[in-house]
């Protein structure tokens, strides 16, 4: 609708002539018999029927059923559920970090590059939808973000059906890692012995030729978040009272940091199932070749965003908010009725001004206000108006000067006053630092703990999404009750925030202490009996020794086996130099593999017993994960705490008419120096760990072994680093908030009247940028 329609719809809306007999549903709840006119004065349900702009549905379909859903308690429901399902995908994504670098034989830097790509996508569009979804129809916005969103979801799954899975994925076929003497390779000489490198894989996974399709994947759901998440919270502050907005903004965010609860346990419940799912499987979900339906929740997931796509597209472009209900105004001492020259009355707040204009009273008030007269009489009534509203600005809150394409023009004028506020930069670096250590540990953490602990892939989903991420939605609702409880200035909030920063940071140093140390592994981690004076090196190849010199082993066929009695493992059967394998009646029951050449020399026994390897990695000696859960979840919560006064800092020390726009900017700044690089770094350091490559069609594949000890120290290491880092701006920004002028001395996070504004900011019409933007919270 142009502005034009709307301010003529706005003009039928206000005085509206009637022209016979009534056909409206129109229902009064008081009359006036002193009025000469016979006054009535409308009910809630007028307000509803006589705006069309208030109801649900789409286009002309109106339904009765849904007239009383376009409030804002309705939409701030929508959006925590959609809020959910976008940071589901966060999650699940990252339950299937480890399966799709075995499905498609990457490294984890290179699933870092594709997870990079979804901020791409998010940068392309925040800043168009920031600066004009901020005055469009925010609901329909979200709602287009939504469907794109879907779309995105289902081109993930695409490679499973475009790629097949590869009929000979080392590991599968179970009979073939077995010693397979030849006489061709007698004569060689420790260490030039060397080992197959062929790989066995099906030509359909070689390459990259997957990669094109994961990058679009990411970029349309990156693309597609972007309205959720930079107008809902907007859209809500301008719909509720200041001292509700902190709390409501915070439901919001904790469903965002319970989605990836949903996105976890969808991911622990697809991996039991096999990716093809009409094939028996070889393997069972624990053994570590397991390759899990991961293609199945992103269909899933799609079909959700789709349907919540539907109902965001149902909102009205305004809403009936917290402090817009007549009959709540009724109640009210301020809703005495008050006459007017002309005969009519008036609700609500007082009027500081009026004067007669052509028959209408008009108001100057201390708040917005909207007009609703009955047809049937000369009474009308004001009710106060959402601060979303383009008309009616009351003098202390500005129009948004993104109301019309026209207002293009003052895009630099906002970026300027934005890009020049020393506390929104300073503030942005603070939850950079947050957010690097959130996303890089969020992308990689059931990885980290399947690595690190050696458990099966659905168990660190379940510990993830179970106990560890909803610490972070605890931590996100307790500090929004903190922040309106004790309502902080903009500088007492920053301390809070270091305070537990300080706390944060003893939890991460107590990492390098909870770490496991390395299993023996016979030519990874520990060398054969004539290598044990050679040093463990990673170019060098220790796999190769006298007892399996002769076998042929294929090294990229990482099918680990144990030597229970001396807690040995080696890389497959054929490096153990074992030559047969018994055969149970159950398929699932686990591989023993006999006659192994290489146990003597290991462990000087030469009995039964001794000679023989069953299939599976040795257990890890090490009982500390419980502790790493405990400390990291209370690293979690207390990250969680600080997300909400970090928030309202933002939104309160810029102008109110560039809040959207500022918030935009804000995740511009934090996808381009957090998000991106985050699972980048992080994923670089987690292949630096790696001891034991396997090598695809020519190319480095995924990390079948991975140092625990040196990625127990890296990761701690980087999240010292960051934590330090952060510090430093945190003690600039106090430094900024005590030097800054204009601050309020209470009420400045939000639960106080709106701040006043410069005189050079406070006119609608005003397009330059104040020379000194004012700093408020």
């Amino acid at each position: 609708m142009s502005i034009a329609q709307e301010a003529s719809t706005s003009a039928e809306y206000e005085n509206p002539v009637h022209t016979g007999t009534p056909n409206q549903n129109v229902t009064f709840s008081l009359k006036d018999p002193d009025s000469p006119c016979g006054t009535f004065f409308p009910s809630h349900n007028m307000v509803i029927e006589n705006d069309k702009r208030l109801q649900c549905g789409l286009l002309t379909w109106r339904p009765r059923c849904l007239k009383d859903a376009g409030n804002i308690k309705a939409f701030l429901a929508a959006a925590c559920f959609i809020s959910c399902l976008q940071a589901a995908y966060s999650g699940y994504a990252a339950s299937q970090v480890t399966t799709l670098e075995k499905r498609f034989a990457v490294g984890s830097s290179v699933m870092g590059v594709v997870n990079s790509f979804f901020e791409i996508g998010y940068i392309f569009s925040v800043v168009f939808v920031s600066y004009a979804g901020g005055s469009g129809h925010v609901p329909r916005w979200i709602s287009c973000g939504l469907f794109v969103m879907s779309v995105g979801a289902l081109f993930w799954s695409l490679p499973h059906f475009l790629f097949p899975e590869a009929k000979l994925v080392p590991g599968l076929a179970i009979s073939e890692p077995v010693c397979a003497v030849s006489s061709r390779r007698s004569n060689c000489t420790l260490p030039d012995c060397s080992v197959s490198s062929q790989p066995k894989t099906d030509e359909s996974i070689s390459g990259y030729a997957f990669l094109p399709i994961f990058f679009a994947a990411q970029m349309l759901i990156g693309g597609g978040s972007s309205p959720i998440l930079t107008l809902a919270p907007p859209f809500i502050d301008d719909h509720v009272h200041p001292t509700k907005a902190p709390p409501m903004i915070a439901s919001q965010y904790a469903a965002a940091a319970m989605g990836p609860v949903l996105g976890f346990a969808l991911g622990a419940l697809v991996l039991q199932y096999p990716a093809d799912l009409f094939v028996l499987p070889a393997l069972k979900p624990t053994d570590p070749e397991w390759i899990g339906a991961w293609w199945v929740g992103f269909i899933f997931l799609g079909m959700l965003v789709f349907i919540g796509a539907i109902i965001l597209l149902l909102f009205p472009r305004k809403l009936i908010g917290l402090s817009d209900s007549p009959l709540k105004k009724l109640s009210s001492r301020q809703s005495a009725p008050v006459l007017q020259e002309n005969g009519s009355a008036t609700f609500g707040r007082i009027p500081v001004q009026s004067r007669i204009d052509s028959g209408r009273t008009l108001h100057s008030s201390s708040e917005p206000t909207l007009s609703i007269r009955d047809p049937w009489s000369c009474s009308s009534r004001t009710f106060p108006r959402s601060r979303r509203s383009n008309y009616n600005c009351a003098p202390h809150l500005r129009c948004r000067i993104f109301e019309s394409p026209e207002n293009w023009s003052k895009f630099s004028s906002a970026l300027r006053s934005i890009v020049r506020n020393k506390i929104y930069l300073v503030v942005c670096m603070c939850i950079c630092s947050e957010m690097f250590m959130i996303i890089g540990f969020a992308s990689f953490l059931p990885k980290y703990l399947e690595m690190e602990y050696h458990i099966s892939k659905s168990a660190t989903s379940a510990i993830a999404g179970g106990l560890i991420v909803p610490s972070g939605a605890l931590g996100i609702l307790i500090g929004g009750l903190i922040l309106h409880r004790f309502r902080f200035h903009r500088r007492a909030a920053i301390q809070f925030v270091l305070f537990v920063n300080l706390i944060i940071l003893g939890c991460i140093t107590s990492f390098f202490f909870l770490g496991c140390h390395n299993p023996p592994i016979a030519g990874v981690t520990r060398g054969y009996p004539n290598q044990e004076n050679r040093t463990v090196w990673p170019g060098i190849d220790l796999t190769v020794s006298q007892c399996n010199q002769n076998c042929r082993c294929d090294r990229n066929a990482w099918f680990p086996v144990c030597h229970s009695p001396s807690g040995i493992s080696f890389i497959s059967p054929c490096f153990a130099g074992c030559t047969k394998r018994s055969t149970g009646l159950d398929p699932f029951e686990r591989a023993f593999f006999e006659d192994c050449s290489c146990l003597p020399m290991l462990t000087g026994n030469n009995t039964h017993e001794w000679g023989r390897v069953v299939h599976d990695q040795c257990p890890l000696q090490c009982n500390t994960i419980v502790l790493f859960v405990i400390v990291l979840t209370t690293c979690l919560f207390l990250t969680g705490v600080i997300q909400n006064p970090l928030l309202m800092v933002t939104m309160r020390s810029v102008n109110h008419s560039e809040r959207s726009f500022a918030l935009g900017l804000q995740f511009v700044i934090i996808r381009l120096l957090a998000n991106m690089p985050s699972p980048i770094v992080f994923g670089r350091v987690i292949d630096e760990a790696c001891r034991y490559w396997r090598y695809e069609s020519g190319r480095r594949g995924d990390c079948a072994f991975v140092d625990v000890r040196k990625l127990n120290n890296y990761m701690a290491g980087l999240g010292v680093t960051i934590k330090g880092t952060g510090f430093l701006f945190y003690l600039l920004l106090l430094y900024l908030l005590r030097s800054s002028t204009g601050t309020q001395a209470v009420n400045e996070l939000g639960l106080g009247p709106p701040p006043i504004l410069h005189k050079t900011d406070a006119s609608p019409d005003s397009s330059a940028a104040p020379s000194n933007p004012p700093q408020m919270v």
